[in-house]
């Protein structure tokens, strides 16, 4: 949803010199955006960055643009939490003990693909871009600044690269249009129709259309359409289903803990994606207990963990598990393992292994 809003302002603020009232929908939008995600504070910055560059153009519009920007700044503001959404999603970001802790906090590198596509893309956009700008009869500088920001924001952390193909294709295309010249600035004849942008469009559509989940077969496991969801393994799903009770407290991957409460709900888990409202204290216990360090079992019984779940990356914490005579495999296949209490009594289900009280 906030990439939606992200697109909507975007769209809105490319041509705002086309359909100036239009501009005036990015406050409602910031509102909107505010109670949704923590990726509302790019409502101001877009917003910004457009007044930015109506200074530098020098339009008569550039005040209008500066009331809006300001407007919508002031719109982030309008949530049940007012200025501590701000301080919320400012701190998130600052709080090195969450971002160190999962891969999307973490800045895209090229030893995997999304890090390869952003670094070759910042490079390709930043030359063109360049390119663009030396040609230009206008100064472009704010938006080589916007690229800037927003290329920074992919460096920062692997979950900033989703604004950047927004933000890169439509200051490329304004620094295109400027470069042209003052005749196509403005786009205010209508354009003729492209069979080709009719074909790739029906493409597109018709792709859509099959990749629709409705049309795929359902897991059994996650009972949801097969391919659909990450995160979410389907054997341990299955397996903790039949083998948990609302009494249980489980100890769990971080990465699996939210589709664990939404699939098995009644259980009490140990770790979510709230990894923001997650005591530092838990996150150096859950450090403990993956890597079977020393107190690795005190954590376990300080918190009352009747079950633990371990993924199969976690080759330390299954080795202390299996040599512990506390503990006893419930359920394993190549996604990951259910350990219960050795004096917990279980159901035997299909792909359980059932034992009895020690």
């Amino acid at each position: 949803l906030g990439m939606v809003l992200f697109a909507a302002t975007l769209a809105i603020l490319s041509g705002r010199r086309m359909r100036p009232r239009a501009t005036w929908l990015i406050p409602v939008i910031a509102v909107i955006w505010a109670n949704i995600h923590g990726s509302f504070v790019l409502a101001p910055v877009l917003a910004g960055l457009a007044w930015l560059d109506d200074v530098a153009d020098r339009s008569p519009r550039a005040r209008t643009t500066l009331l809006a920007a300001l407007l919508t700044s002031l719109a982030t503001l309008v949530t049940p939490f007012g200025p501590g959404a701000w301080r919320y999603a400012l701190g998130l970001v600052a709080n090195r003990q969450v971002t160190a802790q999962t891969s999307e906090w973490l800045p895209p590198t090229l030893g995997d693909v999304p890090g390869v596509l952003f670094w070759a893309s910042v490079v390709l956009v930043g030359l063109v871009a360049l390119l663009l700008a030396r040609g230009s009869a206008r100064t472009t500088w704010p938006a080589l600044l916007g690229l800037a920001t927003f290329a920074g924001l992919g460096a920062m952390a692997s979950r900033g690269i989703a604004w950047w193909p927004g933000y890169a294709v439509v200051a490329l295309a304004g620094l295109a249009a400027a470069t042209a010249g003052p005749s196509t600035r403005v786009l205010s004849r209508r354009l003729r129709g492209s069979p080709l942008n009719a074909a790739v469009g029906a493409v597109l559509i018709i792709a859509g259309i099959i990749l629709v989940p409705a049309w795929r077969p359902v897991d059994p496991g996650t009972g949801a359409p097969s391919g659909l969801l990450g995160h979410a393994p389907p054997g341990v799903t299955g397996a903790l289903r039949a083998l948990a009770s609302p009494g249980d407290r489980i100890w769990n991957p971080q990465v699996w803990g939210s589709w664990l409460e939404f699939s098995v709900p009644l259980p009490r888990y140990a770790l979510d994606s709230r990894i923001e409202v997650i005591p530092s204290q838990v996150w150096s216990d859950a450090e403990v207990v993956a890597t079977g360090g020393t107190g690795w079992s005190d954590v376990l019984d300080q918190v009352g963990a009747t079950i633990v779940i371990v993924d199969a990356e976690s080759v330390q914490l299954r080795a202390v598990l299996a040599g512990s005579p506390a503990w006893v495999v419930a359920y394993s296949d190549g996604d990951g393992s259910i350990w219960t209490r050795a004096a917990r009594q279980f159901a035997s289900t299909p792909g359980v292994r059932g034992d009895s009280d020690s």
